[in-house]
């Protein structure tokens, strides 16, 4: 993990696709953030940017 004020970073080791996990933190998370937070979805790269 790295945080600062202007951006903070998580990696995280998954089994599965990343779409798969965007999908299952959506499923578990859905008050924080929907669709329009995703900055980017690439495999192996997921872009969240939170308010």
């Amino acid at each position: 993990m790295k945080f600062n004020a202007a951006k903070s970073t998580i990696t995280v080791n998954h089994s599965g696709t990343t779409e798969e996990l965007l999908t299952n933190i959506q499923l578990k998370s859905r008050d924080i953030f929907d669709d329009e937070n995703v900055a980017a979805l690439e495999e192996g790269l997921i872009e969240i940017q939170l308010k």
